[in-house]
């Protein structure tokens, strides 16, 4: 009897409430690794340091992605409302401006919307980019730092961010862009939230996918540099074989020669 309790494995008896031992526990070594979830510095760190193949984390490949669409788009809406201004300005302040042709007045008002679309898109380029990528990586950070989505990081986010662009109205300013920044990252954070869940989609699928895209562009890049390569190569080759003509060029009589060296006919003797 004893003997046979003795072979019964220890997991086994967790069935009873004897030990805390599960067969139902992986124990495989490395598999921890695989399943944690990482949260505090940790995470950010690993967030912020690229893998072994130099390649970036999901997380911040979305933050880089998103930080310069809104760059773009920053740009773009400068560009347009600038121009715009500059259009009506000119229209109004030259209706009784005398010009040598139509030719002058059109390139007047051509260098002035020109000149206007570029002041306004580095002038809210900066702007929405720069409030736009501190936010995004304050978000992320946070995030990462609490290891799971939620509403905290975008208000946390919108108040540090604020703080921080009116740092130079003084103590009152930043109260007020704090508390205006954690309201606009309250409705965004909601608005973000809300959509992510009538779509079924959760912040680490779309993490993932561009991510994916990432790779995918990398990829396409490194092939086409590995042809250019090759073409290069063949190119190489092709240089190569022509100096070695140079170097040792043949005599064209040596060709005549070979061509026109007389052949003679053996004619069997009739006997």
């Amino acid at each position: 009897m004893f003997s046979t309790v003795r072979r019964i494995p220890v997991s086994r008896l967790a069935l009873f409430g004897l030990f805390d031992k599960s067969a139902d526990i992986v124990t495989t070594p490395g598999y921890e690794e695989l399943s944690q979830k990482y949260t505090g510095m940790t995470a950010v760190r690993r967030m912020l340091t690229p893998d072994q193949y130099g390649e970036l984390s999901p997380e911040l490949v979305t933050a880089v992605h998103m930080s310069a669409t809104s760059t773009l788009m920053g740009i773009l809406y400068g560009a347009v409302i600038q121009g715009r201004e500059a259009w009506y300005a000119f229209i109004e302040n030259n209706q009784a401006t005398q010009f040598a042709n139509h030719l002058e007045a059109k390139k007047l008002l051509q260098d002035k919307v020109t000149l206007a679309m570029g002041r306004g898109a580095l002038k809210w380029g900066y702007r929405i980019g720069a409030f736009s990528t501190m936010f995004i990586f304050i978000n992320t950070c946070i995030a990462a730092y609490r290891g799971e989505p939620g509403i905290l990081e975008y208000v946390g986010a919108g108040v540090i961010t604020g703080g921080l662009f009116k740092v130079n109205l003084g103590p009152k300013g930043m109260v007020a862009g704090s508390v205006v920044g954690g309201f606009l990252g309250f409705l965004g954070g909601a608005a973000s939230l809300t959509l992510l869940y009538l779509t079924g989609y959760t912040m680490d699928d779309i993490e993932k996918v561009q991510h994916d895209m990432h790779a995918s562009r990398n990829e396409a890049v490194r092939n086409a540099m590995k042809y250019q390569l090759l073409d290069e190569y063949e190119k190489l080759e092709i240089d190569a074989a022509k100096k070695d003509e140079k170097l040792n060029p043949s005599s064209p009589l040596d060709s005549v020669a070979e061509s026109e060296s007389p052949t003679i006919d053996v004619v069997p003797d009739p006997k």
